[in-house]
């Protein structure tokens, strides 16, 4: 056989047995995190909060949208782009201003930061299980800086308030549970677009077991502007 024709097939041989969570190649930007100014992305919030001065339980629902609103800075290997949280007044039907979140991305790497924490949020390469420390450069309550965030579920479809999208991204920041506390902290990109859902969990329990205080909030994709 023809060395060339043989090497060839061995090629194609190697293609066909690729796994499906190595695929596709892709960048951080503009693939699983894309991003430029002018999108909107809109999110349903689901926000239970645990009061214990009050004995409460306290279930809000509210659509919160995230502007990109511009390029802060730019050089031939990093971009910051600062974004705009806004909540919907039912109401007045008019946007409300939150926070300002800066995104950056680096070469291998994109950094966050919200309430003055800087997060890692993803890295280079992506495939299932791996690994890196997220708060490593922020230490506040309830952020701790030990939290190995991990890949899985990658290049799986996932399904958001009954839209399906077809490659997608997972990363867990923390899952831990004690008699004492629940912590857990994860959230899902899509491939083309970004985030699509978010989830941070963060109770403790009275000595009973019955929850004393906390919240859980969870973010899911509504609708975005590219």
């Amino acid at each position: 056989m023809n060395i060339k024709k043989w090497l060839g097939i061995v090629a194609l041989l190697a293609l066909a047995s690729c796994k499906n969570e190595t695929l596709p190649p892709v960048s951080l930007e503009p693939g699983i995190y894309a991003i430029q100014p002018g999108n909107e992305f809109v999110y349903a919030v689901d926000s239970i909060h645990y009061n214990d001065f009050t004995n409460r339980i306290d279930t809000f629902r509210f659509l919160m949208r995230e502007l990109v609103d511009s390029i802060l800075e730019q050089t031939s290997t990093t971009k910051k782009l600062r974004i705009f949280q806004e909540s919907l007044d039912p109401t007045t039907q008019s946007w409300n201003p939150i926070a300002t979140v800066l995104v950056t991305f680096a070469p291998g790497v994109v950094r966050s930061t919200e309430d003055n924490n800087q997060f890692i949020r993803l890295i280079l390469p992506i495939y299932e299980g791996n690994s890196w420390k997220g708060n490593v450069l922020t230490n506040n309550e309830p952020w701790n800086n030990d939290w190995e965030y991990y890949y899985y579920n990658v290049w799986r479809s996932k399904e958001v308030l009954g839209k399906n999208f077809d490659s997608t991204v997972s990363v867990n920041w923390v899952e831990s549970s004690t008699f004492i506390d629940e912590t857990l902290g994860e959230e899902t990109y899509a491939q083309g677009i970004g985030r699509i859902y978010r989830r941070f969990k963060n109770i403790r329990f009275k000595i009973d077991g019955n929850i004393e205080s906390g919240y859980d909030v969870t973010w899911s994709l509504k609708s975005w502007k590219k």
